[in-house]
């Protein structure tokens, strides 16, 4: 069992707050993490698995809430959301923290009902499938790393192989154990049970065929802009059934949307944000792609590349030390930065990907512009590259090898 790098921040919000609620895809390990804080004998477990413990919740609520004996562990809490409005009446008459540690595939907490009922009485962590620091047993922190004082890089370097190979693997423990064969066969299975059950299921979903046809195109065109016209004329659909179909999507954990950053450099930014398939492995897969022909198409490679950057990032945000908010930055002249991070005290830094081994001065055009714009509220900016040398390009601007991203230093 991989051991989960969120876990001590679960922990802290189980001390203080009476509803703790992990969020995150299918099969990412929530259940697993979940049942450790059952290890002890102190904590119950009731998973909504099965069809007679929903159809128990949604018969009565309120009287399986009752008949439980707090702390307790509530697996797929989508499956009968009726059970937040007891859990919610039982906590307004106990507030005593940790008593309710809920998991959930799709994100009901989204919901404007289920939201109200939480409001101030839960804490939401996500959990997504496993990052690479924790597949090699490690805790890496690269926010912090970006924020701090000095920049240094340790870590040995990555060949292209290498990096593929993991690209193509993604993080779903039960993908990455599977050759790469039968891996597609598994994430075939994975799309489309949940699209076709769980979506269609809690809420009720007909038109599952251009829902499946969306991501698709939506897989095709990882790490891109989101061009809504665009979009539209590929998968056959009007601007508010993409716009709904969207916001399932990213329900289900499917895909993620990377919002463009915007602050008081004026006018000319571009609006829309970025899309990012959940896991590597899924847009490795709708792409029809693998390692060999990786090798073959930089292009392809490149892009893919990046959202496995941003996905990377987004999984050691979730435990870093750093609060950090992610977006991405491009003006309408050009100049562009794959991941925008900005921190609670409003310093912003900048990331960069490329797949090249040499690295010049104008591949930093990006950054240079959001360094000279932000003046001292400008951090650093790092490009990642295939080369194996840190290498100091300016000032606040490094060129980093890869595996720095995946390193604990």
């Amino acid at each position: 069992m991989y051991k989960r790098n969120i876990t001590h921040k679960i922990e802290l919000a189980l001390s203080d707050t009476p509803i703790v609620f992990i969020r995150g895809p299918r099969r990412c390990g929530k259940t697993t993490l979940a049942k450790t804080f059952c290890q002890d004998g102190t904590r119950s477990y009731y998973s909504l698995d099965t069809f007679l413990a929903r159809s128990e919740a949604m018969d009565d609520p309120f009287a399986i809430i009752n008949s439980f004996k707090t702390p307790m562990v509530i697996d797929e809490i989508q499956k009968a959301p009726d059970l937040i409005q007891a859990i919610k009446v039982d906590v307004d008459n106990d507030e005593r923290p940790g008593q309710w540690l809920l998991t959930g595939s799709i994100n009901p907490m989204l919901l404007p009902r289920v939201a109200d009922l939480t409001l101030g009485r839960a804490e939401t962590l996500d959990l997504r499938p496993l990052s690479q620091s924790e597949l090699l047993g490690q805790k890496a922190d690269f926010p912090t790393r970006l924020f701090g004082d000095t920049f240094t890089a340790t870590a040995e370097p990555w060949s292209r192989e290498r990096l593929f190979e993991a690209l193509c693997a993604g993080g779903f423990p039960a993908a990455i154990v599977r050759s790469p064969s039968r891996r597609g066969a598994w994430i075939d299975s994975y799309l489309t049970q949940t699209v076709e059950r769980d979506l269609r299921d809690v809420f009720n979903v007909q038109d599952l065929r251009g829902l499946g046809a969306l991501l698709k195109l939506l897989g095709a065109r990882t790490s891109t802009i989101l061009n809504v016209a665009e979009i539209c004329r590929g998968a056959a659909l009007n601007a508010n059934t993409l716009s709904r179909y969207m916001a399932l999507l990213e329900m289900a954990f499917l895909v993620w949307t990377l919002p463009p950053w915007s602050d008081n450099l004026g006018k000319g930014l571009a609006r829309a944000p970025k899309i990012h398939l959940t896991d590597s492995a899924f847009a490795c897969h709708l792409n029809r792609t693998n390692v060999k022909n990786l090798l073959k198409d930089l292009t392809l490679a490149g892009r893919l590349l990046e959202s496995f950057v941003a996905s990377e990032i987004q999984r050691q945000a979730s435990w870093s030390e750093t609060k950090v908010w992610l977006s991405h930055f491009r003006s309408h002249k050009g100049d562009e930065v794959d991941l925008v991070l900005t921190n609670e005290e409003n310093q912003v830094a900048g990331v960069e990907v490329k797949l090249s081994f040499n690295i010049g001065q104008r591949d930093f055009k990006g950054l240079s512009h959001l360094r000279d714009a932000l003046g001292d509220r400008f951090a650093r900016g790092v490009i990642f590259y295939g080369g194996h040398d840190l290498l100091c390009v300016g000032d606040r601007l490094y060129a980093t090898p890869i595996g720095e991203l995946f390193s604990p230093a």
